[in-house]
This record gives structure tokens, sequence and C-alpha cells, in this order.
């Protein structure tokens, strides 16, 4: 064990250079705590700025900006407040267009935070906020580990006037995770002048570095003492009728909630879910399927997502995952609510650890189970980690199942003493499960230099062909997989913003290195101008040579055998910042045995503050031979021709920053169905709201359009904080 431990070490320092000296601000104390409503008119604000200016990243990096940018910061025993003054000459052109909370302001100006109150540069809290005080939170663990579903409970506001525009956060300290004992926080502030495409930043002002980014970004000094301890009780209540349409009606009264989130150290969380639904949880968009592989569907529920970057495991974002929180409570794609949930997180020193036990309800043809999920990471060197994750349970009950798994990640942003970013996972795990024969082992490497000009990265993964875990997510095993990642970029200037040129390429074997499947994508060229509205032509070169024949859709097989083909790819896209933008996005050529034609249209209409409203069409059409299939022992004629169509409508109407109503329709002719989402969402203030939430199912059948399910969910969830 010493040897390894040496070995990372070693390694890690040849990551790492020496600690560049950092930017420092010292944090004052103040008695009167200031209202974060966006005026600078408080006794805490009424003297010099702690940061006059920032400097660009974006267009040109380290040049001055081309407007000012006055920061002041403050705290007291509750809190840590910053107010920010962007001055604008023309404040007229100031792009604010997004007023929902918790939506990605793309298109719009405004100021990004990075607080890293652990000061280990490996992960931190993310906040932005707009000229119309819009506000969004994240988990940052840098690149690789975003997470913008993150909720927690923080105020602000913004204003416009006539020198341009400000804001003021308050962040309260109990709404995240601390050390009492640390001095100096990691820090990073961020404005963006959207009509210009101009970024500019305060401490890392390099091009390879990402504002969410934790390492080597600046400092506060002065927060030693302050406490992040309390308790939140969030009780809440949902009323729902269902109907369904053979005519069955279940009408509940009521189904009583509690969370319950207890801080008894300023760095330890322990929280408790009783009697949990997720009635007002966003809906997944559907998603079209050309493979003979199952689809990702990423987490949006607020119990796993707080605290959830701990979790990570190796860097991998997919096939092979140990943990994959959406497989509690959600069994054989329908919803099971939680009966209970336990979860403990938290930090001692250089360790970190998470544990996580839930006990799902009882549904019909789905038995009550127990989950377990535990997590324990050691900090090494600057910014690596060695890590353990265990797993046990099926949410399905059909096997005895765990996992037990090992990761290791070196991380540098100084990468050979120059401001880049280099990073190296490797992790090992296997699954144990009854009934099992070994062949149970999975493992891989990823070798990443994530940066402005060349952004490159190597990956070798195994899974073997009875590795299971049930919590974790795999879609394919019995393979080796080689990645391979190339890009480099050039900023010309003038019209052209930047040139991208890149190589992307996967190659699966099985495990004696036959080969089964390869792609190559050869993005020839990506032109980009001063707003991002972006042309990119791509070529990609295809091989499949799968096993047995399957289906790709209803009426198309793919025999058994080697499939070579080749297609082009164009795309155009206009910049997010525009009223109207639009996407266009051409496949054409070759597909296993025939064509494929496939057209991707999106239309968006930012008409005001208030109305966001979109439509996306997606169609492939394939022209495959007729094949005979063997299906259930009889044989069968499948045309071969297809046409695969998705439409996607949303609606946004925001009334202010804490009312909204959001409604997404979809349809696919593969079901033949087509569901609403509603949902209309009043933020009373952070932390306690009110939400009406519609869901309505229809299906295609030979006498018109017929309903399939009607779900009616009101909830209130109203936290209380101590």
């Amino acid at each position: 064990m010493r040897w390894v431990l040496a070995s990372v070490l070693a390694a890690s320092a040849w990551l790492s250079s020496a600690h560049a000296a950092a930017q420092v601000i010292d944090v004052p104390r103040v008695e009167v705590p200031p209202v974060a409503d966006g005026v600078l008119d408080d006794p805490a604000w009424q003297r010099a700025p702690d940061i006059a200016d920032l400097r660009q990243v974006e267009p040109v990096e380290g040049a001055e900006p081309s407007e000012r940018t006055e920061i002041w910061l403050a705290r007291d025993d509750e809190a840590l407040y910053i107010a920010i003054h962007a001055h604008d000459r023309e404040p007229e052109k100031l792009i604010a267009k997004q007023m929902a909370l918790d939506i990605f302001p793309g298109g719009d100006d405004r100021i990004q935070l990075l607080i890293d109150p652990f000061n280990t540069e490996q992960q931190g809290y993310f906040f932005q906020m707009n000229p119309l005080g819009m506000r969004r939170e994240a988990l940052s663990g840098g690149l690789d580990s975003f997470r913008d579903a993150w909720d927690t409970i923080w105020y602000g506001d913004a204003r416009v006037d006539g020198t341009g525009w400000t804001c003021e956060f308050m962040i309260p300290f109990q709404s995240i995770s601390l050390d009492p004992e640390t001095d100096e926080w990691g820090f990073e502030v961020e404005r963006v002048i959207r009509r210009r495409n101009e970024k500019g930043r305060w401490a890392n002002v390099s091009q390879n570095h990402f504002v969410a980014q934790p390492g080597n970004i600046g400092r506060l000094r002065g927060m030693r003492g302050v406490s992040g301890r309390g308790v939140d009780l969030k009780p809440s209540m949902s009323t729902s009728y269902r109907r369904d349409r053979i005519g069955r009606d279940s009408d509940r009264l009521g189904r009583p909630g509690l969370d319950v989130f207890w801080r008894p150290t300023s760095s330890l969380t322990a929280a408790l879910t009783l009697n949990t639904d997720f009635s007002d949880a966003p809906v997944d968009d559907r998603q079209t399927n050309l493979t003979r592989f199952g689809l990702f569907f990423p987490e949006t529920r607020d119990f796993f997502l707080r605290d959830a970057s701990i979790f990570n495991f190796g860097g991998l974002g997919e096939n092979g995952m140990p943990f994959f929180s959406r497989r509690i409570g959600i069994v054989n794609e329908r919803v099971v609510n939680l009966d209970a949930g336990v979860k403990l997180t938290g930090r001692a020193g250089r360790f970190e650890f998470g544990a996580l036990h839930t006990q799902m309800g009882h549904e019909s043809g789905v038995d009550a189970q127990r989950l377990t999920v535990g997590r324990m990471l050691a900090h090494v060197g600057e910014e690596s980690r060695v890590g353990l994750i265990f797993t046990e349970g099926d949410p399905t009950g059909e096997v005895s199942n765990n996992v037990l798994g090992v990761d290791l990640s070196l991380r540098s942003s100084r990468f050979r003493g120059a401001n880049a970013l280099a990073v190296a996972d490797f992790w090992l795990q296997r699954s144990q499960s009854s009934g099992s024969s070994g062949r149970e082992a999975a493992f891989g490497a990823k070798l990443s230099y994530p940066n402005d000009r060349i952004n490159g990265s190597l990956g070798f993964t195994e899974i073997q062909e009875n590795f299971d875990p049930r919590l974790g997510f795999v879609n394919r095993a019995g393979i080796r997989q080689y990645d391979a990642d190339l890009r480099y970029r050039t900023r010309p200037g003038g019209l052209l913003r930047r040139l991208d040129h890149q190589v992307t390429a996967k190659l699966v074997t099985d495990r004696d290195d036959e080969m089964r499947s390869r792609v190559i994508y050869f993005h020839l060229v990506e032109v980009a101008n001063e707003l991002e509205d972006r042309l990119r032509l791509t070529y990609i070169l295809n091989e499949e040579r799968p096993l047995a024949g399957f289906f790709v859709h209803p009426d198309a097989y793919i025999p058994a055998g080697d499939h070579p083909f080749d297609q082009m790819q164009v795309t155009l896209e206009s910049a997010e910042s525009r009223s109207l933008k639009g996407k266009l996005e051409f496949t054409w050529g070759e597909f296993y045995t025939g064509r494929l034609q496939k057209t991707l249209a999106l239309v968006e209409l930012r008409a005001s503050r208030h109305l966001f409203a979109s439509l996306e069409w997606e169609q492939s059409d394939g022209r495959l031979p007729e094949q005979l299939a063997d299906v259930d022992g009889a044989t069968v004629r499948v045309p071969g021709d297809f046409t695969l169509r998705l439409v996607r409508a949303r609606i946004n109407v925001t009334f202010t920053t804490a009312v909204s109503w959001v409604t997404l329709v979809q349809y696919d002719n593969l079901s033949d169905s087509m569901g609403l989402n509603s949902r209309l969402r009043w933020e009373v203030e952070p932390g306690r709201e009110i939400s009406l939430v519609v869901n309505q199912g229809w299906t295609a059948e030979a006498d018109g359009v017929a309903p399939t399910r009607t779900d009616l969910t009101a909830k209130l969830a109203w936290t209380f904080r101590y």
C-alpha cells in the first residue's frame, strides 16, 4: 500500500508545478448585513470596491475589458455577500431574455461566481445571475463533473440603470458545506457581455480555463470561524388525481412527505426523506435510438442531486457506471415512490465520504427493496484523489447484487508550469450477483488534455460479460473500448472568433480483440463568429459487426455480419443571444445495408423576457432492403424502409423570476403517442414553493386520437430553517 501511495504522490507532483501566487481578497466582517435587492445603497458597499476591474478572457486573453466592473464582498456570521456594478455605456443594448429560475442563460449578459469553501481546487459551488435577476446554481468539479440540476437556498436580485446593471448575491453558509478552520476559500468571478461575446475574469484569465473549474483560481481571506450548522425541515403535501383510458379513477386526498437536512458540523450533512414522491420532477426528453443499445437519461430529482458529486466515479459518464441514482425509484420505466431514504455526506481533513440508503415503496409488480451506496475519497496532493465505492441491492429484486470499485484521479491546472489542465483517471470495479459464473469485472483509464488551443484525450475501457451493477448503468458488456479525441483551435480575429478542426474515434472489440464497432468523426471544420453563429462540416466513418441480427426499427432488420457505412453531416446554428434562433442539421449517406437521411430542425423564439417558445423536428428516413427475420420462432418478412419522427414543442411563460409556467409537448411516431407536461411553479421565496403539474397522454388509433392517461398534481413544499 505504501508504494501505491508513493506512486500517486509522485504522479501528482509531476503533473503540478509550483503553486502560482493567487489573487487574494480580505473579506470584511459587517455588523449590518446588506439586503440582496440589487440596489447598492447598503452601508457595506459605501467604500472602495474590493475588485476594481476584470481582465479579458475572450476575445483577447489578458486585455483590458470593454466595460468596467466593480465588485464588493462582505460577510457576517450567517452568509457571504457579494455586490457587483457592471458598468455599461450602452445599457439599452444589454441582452437579458431569460427570466425563469434555473435555466441556463447562455444568450444573456450575466455574472458567474465559483466558490470553493474547502480551498481544495477540486470542487465548488457555481452561481449565475443576469440583469433580470434570474438565478441559477450548480455543483462543479470541473469540465467532467458539472451538475446544473442541483438546488440550494440563496438570495439575489439585479437592477438595470443608466450606468449599466447591478446585482447582489447572498449565499447562506448553511446552504453549502465548508470547513470553519479554513481561512481562505477559492473564489472566481466572471462577467459575460453577450453582444460582444466578451468574457472578463478576476483571477484566472487563461482561455484554457473554464470559469466553473475550481483549479488555479483566486482566494477569499478572512473566512475562518464561519458556521454552516443548522437544520432544514421541508414538509410537503401533494394531492393528485389520475384517470386512465379504461375509466378507472384514482383520487388521493393527499400524500404528506418530509425532507430533513441536518448539519451537525459545517462539513457534515445528514439528510432524511420520508414518503417521497417525485411528481414535480421534470419529465425526460424523448430520444430516438437507431442503435441496439439502451439510452441514458440524466438525473433530475432534488433529493439525489444534493451533494451528488461525491458519488461520481472514475470520470465515467455512461456505460460502466457503478452507481446511477435513477435506478432508485424508476423500475422498468415506472416511477416507484420512496418510503424512506437517508443520506450522509461530509468531509474530515483530506477525506470525503458519502452514504445513501433507501427503502423503495411497494408497487404493483415491484416488491419493496432496500438499496445502499457508500463512497470514500482521500485527497492527495493539490488536486488529485483516490476513492472507493460500494453498492448493494437490486431495485427489481431479481438477484442479490453488490459492486465494489476503486478509482484514482490525477489532475493539474498547472500542467508542467503552464496554465493548462491535465487529467488522468484510472478505475477498477467488480460486481457480484447471485447465480453468476464469473467475469464480473470492469476497468479503464483515460488521459486528457482539455485546453483551448489543443484539446485531446485517450481512453480504454474493458467491461466483462457478466459485469452487472444493478444500481449502475451498463448498456454494453463483454467489450473492450478504445477512445481517442483531438481538437485544434485557432482564433483568427475579425469576423471569425474561432476555427476548429477535430477528430473523434471510438473502437469497440470483444474481449478477444475482434472488432464489433468503429466510428470516426472527422469534424473537417467548425467556424464561429463573434456572436457564436456557427457552421460545422463532418465526415463520419462507421463500421458495425453484430453477431446476431437485430431490429433498428420495427420495419427494419439488420442481419449479422460486417456493415461498413460512411455519412456526411452539415450543421448550421445561430447564436442563442438572437431573439430568433435556428438550427439545421442534415446527415446523409450509407446505413448498414441501405441508406439513411436524418434531419434536425430547431427554432427558438425569445419574444420577450416573459415568453419563450421552441419547436424541434427530428426525422430519420431509412431505406433498407427487405429482409426475412426470425421473430419468436416464426419467419417474418420485414419491409426495410422506415421513417422515425420526433416532434418537441416548448412554451415557457415567465410572469416574474418567481412565477413561471413551463409546458412541454412531445410526439414520436414509433410509439404513436403524444405527451404533455405542464408545470406552474411559484417560488414564494427560496426553499418555499407551490407547484401544479399536469401530465396528459394521447395515442393514435384508427378512428382518431384517444387520451391514455391524465395526471393532475398539486404540491406544496415549505422549508423551515433553524
